[in-house]
């Protein structure tokens, strides 16, 4: 009589991707997406290539609904530009590159930021963060901050990082 096993459910002859059959192989490669392009490296704010970390941000997946507070939303970002001014010369608040300060806040959720290279420099309204590559750094609900890029000799120094 009759055993549960998964002739039950019928058969299927994965490796059979030849025409007319099942046309099921399976392909042993790895699936994956792409590595998101870096932007390129430009020298001013002023430059066309310059995207920071607001604009580097690509949403992957999401599932769930903010208003519940209940789901999760996976964004990966490249950028190459500060959400901050690089100097104090100018009048436009925001450093000597023609542009404002950026700051944001998530209302939604936590951010958790991994970065993969390069160190970053996260100013919130509660202080500032260095996080390098292997590190992670989670960003409250409804926190104001703004993540910059650290020039690769800033980043550390005899004790520790620069904070």
């Amino acid at each position: 009589g009759g055993g549960g096993g998964p002739r039950d459910f019928g058969m299927c002859d994965w490796d059979d991707a030849s025409p007319g059959g099942t046309g099921l192989g399976l392909d042993p490669n790895p699936m994956r997406w792409d590595p998101t392009p870096l932007p390129t490296t430009t020298t001013t704010a002023a430059d066309e290539g310059n995207v920071d970390f607001v604009s580097g941000m690509r949403t992957m997946a999401g599932c769930g609904e903010p208003m519940s507070r209940s789901g999760i939303a996976i964004h990966t970002y490249a950028f190459n530009a500060n959400m901050r001014g690089g100097g104090e010369d100018d009048d436009d608040g925001g450093g000597g590159d023609g542009r404002m300060d950026v700051h944001m806040y998530n209302s939604d959720g936590d951010f958790l930021v991994v970065p993969q290279s390069g160190t970053l420099s996260v100013m919130t309204e509660l202080g500032m963060m260095i996080v390098r590559p292997g590190e992670i750094c989670v960003l409250p609900r409804g926190i104001v901050f703004s993540v910059n890029l650290l020039p690769p000799d800033d980043d550390t120094d005899d004790n520790g990082p620069n904070n």
